[in-house]
This record gives structure tokens, sequence and C-alpha cells, in this order.
């Protein structure tokens, strides 16, 4: 009998940090999975709301050339949408006139695994989106 107790407390001495593991990889890792889709979207709208300032000069004077972007205006934009949507994100805006790239870096706030005084990650996100006008048959880009 006492044989038996000590092999369960042997038993228990290891399962149980084991299944605080298992528990804290699966409410850490739904956490940061929740940030990344967050992340994503975040720098989605904003490379799409910076794609939409378009050079009206250009397109006016070059109307049937492709559209491209005012680079400052795609730029302010796109950093206002993320400071909008999400004010402690970390946003990075790249824009040329046919592109704009935003990466940003959400932080998510783990609650079980963690380093001793970072209890926050950066998650981070990237999107690219071009203009686009007009009406064209087949696959828009």
């Amino acid at each position: 009998m006492l044989h038996q107790r000590a092999q369960s407390v042997v038993w228990a001495s290891v399962m149980i940090p084991v299944l605080v593991l298992a528990v804290g990889l699966v409410v850490d890792g739904s956490i940061v999975f929740s940030a990344q889709r967050e992340a994503l979207g975040l720098a989605d709208g904003a490379a799409r709301a910076g794609a939409a300032e378009l050079d009206q000069t250009f397109l006016r004077d070059e109307p049937a050339a492709p559209a491209r972007l005012d680079t400052a205006a795609a730029r302010a934009t796109a950093l206002a949408f993320v400071a909008r949507h999400q004010p402690s994100a970390i946003s990075d805006v790249t824009v040329d006139p046919r592109q704009i790239t935003v990466r940003v870096r959400v932080p998510a706030t783990t609650t079980i695994l963690h380093l001793p005084g970072q209890q926050q990650v950066e998650v981070p996100g990237q999107a690219e989106a071009a203009p686009y006008t007009g009406v064209e048959v087949g696959i828009a880009p």
C-alpha cells in the first residue's frame, strides 16, 4: 500500500506540470492566433484604404495608363487607419506609385506561458494592395 502511494506521488508530480503546460499552450496559443488574425485584418484594411488614394493629376493627364498612388496620401491614410482601429499597434508603411505594403505588430498579452516580466508578445501581420480603377474582363489584380 505504501509503495502504491509513492507511485501516485511520483505520477502526480510529473503529470501536474505536463497538464499545466498543455493548458498554457492551448490558452496562450489561442490568444496569439487571435492576435495574428487581428494583425492580418488590420494590415489588409490599412493597405486597401491606402490603395484608394489615387494620384488624381496623373489619372487626368493619362486616363488610359494604369492607376498610380498618391504616395503621401496613401501612407497617411494607412497610418491613420491603423491608429484609428488599433492604437496600440506598431505600423510601418511602404508606398511606391504601384503598390502599398503595410506591416503591423499587434501586442498580445499571454496569461500562462510567458517569460518573467514579459507578458506581451508582438504578433506581426503584413498586407499589400495596388491601385485599381475601372472595369476589366477577367480577374482583378
